[in-house]
């Protein structure tokens, strides 16, 4: 197994999702040519754009344009600033949700679930509970770039079921979450500074999850994922991932058991925005922290083109550091 350092910049970019999908609960990234990194978002673009066109077509009924779309609508919004969640400051505790907030979620997760087809229902529950559905379905969205178009007709009923309910809690819902994700990368080499992390997840650089996101509400939850991964025998590094969105549905519980979990839709795209190394949060034991890398909702710009990989960004940070370093040399001597 090869070093980070070796994986994103001698063989390819580390991808998020370009590894074999076991769990619900985990992300599996692998390593791809950056070409054909660049051109997978080249066809979200595409994509995009062509959903776009579809919206303006006034002869199809909202439902057929609904259906006949690349990716599922964004319904969700926020009511006011109070309801909105920020990421959270570098150095910061990570809090979990208060008993208020659980149960706010919980109550909206109820009602949508109370009032959708029972189709949707149980296309999530199937879903989410049998790994193997969750592999398959996860896989077939990473192979069409998220695009449900270019799915079977049998797996395009299927997520657009599942997209249909989490519309319903994105329409209801009226709060934004920050919420953990893990990622496994193709590598050994712990992730213990921002140096360590993949171009790829370095600051200002764009990503997309083209599969369901399983997330959860409390750092210390994806914390306890990773370790639990570990005792299982996975040797892999990981990398938590902290995300600012108004997308998804809550799916965890209203009590204080450690059950905060969230899934986000197929077809997100989302910018790199900070790393912070010591983001501390609350275990049974005490206090702890980790690195995790920060990242928003950036919708896609049809005026974008890629590369969107951080390994140019990666490359401009680091000269200017070493132009502002060479500067200070100068002042000094002088």
């Amino acid at each position: 197994m090869s070093s980070t350092r070796t994986a994103f910049t001698g063989f390819g970019v580390i991808d998020p999702e370009a590894g074999t999908v076991d769990e619900a609960g985990v992300k599996a990234a692998g390593v791809v040519a950056e070409k054909f990194y660049d051109g997978m978002e080249q066809a979200r673009i595409d994509a995009e754009l062509a959903d776009r066109i579809l919206d303006g077509t006034t002869a199809l009924t909202r439902a057929a344009r609904d259906r006949d779309r690349a990716f599922p609508r964004d319904l969700s919004s926020v009511e006011g600033d109070r309801k909105r969640r920020r990421l959270p400051a570098a150095g910061a505790l990570r809090a979990g949700l208060s008993s208020r907030q659980r149960k706010a979620r919980s109550a909206a997760k109820r009602r949508v679930v109370g009032s959708a087809p029972r189709s949707q229902v149980r296309e999530m529950q199937r879903t989410i509970s049998d790994p193997g559905r969750w592999t398959d379905v996860n896989s077939a969205l990473r192979a069409s770039t998220g695009n449900a178009q270019h799915l079977s007709a049998p797996d395009r009923a299927s997520v657009q079921r599942m997209d249909r309910l989490i519309q319903a809690y994105e329409a209801d819902n009226g709060r934004g979450h920050v919420v953990y994700a893990v990622i496994e990368l193709p590598t050994d080499t712990a992730v213990a500074s921002r140096d360590d992390v993949p171009a790829t997840l370095q600051r200002g650089a764009r990503i997309s999850f083209d599969q369901y996101t399983m997330c959860s509400h409390t750092l210390h939850e994806a914390a306890a994922a990773v370790e639990r991964r570990r005792d299982q025998g996975a040797e892999s590094a990981t990398v938590i991932v902290e995300i600012e969105t108004t997308r998804g549905m809550y799916l965890g519980r209203s009590d204080s058991l450690d059950d905060t979990s969230h899934v986000l839709p197929r077809g997100m795209a989302l910018q790199v925005t900070g790393i912070d190394p010591h983001a501390d949060y609350r275990t049974r034991r005490g206090l702890d922290s980790t690195l995790v890398v920060q990242l928003t909702d950036s919708p896609r710009s049809p005026d974008y083109q890629p590369p969107v990989t951080g390994r140019r960004v990666f490359r401009e940070q680091r000269a200017e550091r070493a132009a502002r370093a060479a500067a200070q040399e100068r002042g000094t001597v002088r």
